[in-house]
């Protein structure tokens, strides 16, 4: 359990990167090997200077495929939980993955 910032670092270090959901079947895939009981961060980040949702390789969020539940602002980091993506306070303690 670490916040979104210390979970993208310990990524990091591995020479990985907090997961990116890209399609509707990786988010299957996801729901159905993780059994996600709790929330899980994801490399998403809502960036202050743009005002959007974006991924950890640079992508932005594509609204057409996936909806975040939850507020849009500042310090805010994204999660799932089952098939669903949540905005949370980047500095929650939450489990994450790597992804390589």
């Amino acid at each position: 359990m670490k916040s979104w910032r210390d979970s993208y670092e310990h990524c990091l270090e591995r020479k990985s990167h907090l997961l990116i959901i890209y399609d509707q079947l990786e988010m299957d895939f996801l729901q159905k090997y993780l059994k996600q009981s709790n929330y899980m961060w994801i490399g998403l980040n809502f960036t202050s200077l743009t005002r959007t949702w974006t991924w950890v390789d640079g992508s932005p969020l594509h609204s057409e495929r996936f909806s975040i539940k939850g507020p849009d602002k500042e310090n805010s980091c994204a999660a799932t939980k089952g098939n669903t993506l949540y905005s949370a306070a980047c500095s929650s303690a939450l489990r994450w993955a790597c992804q390589y």
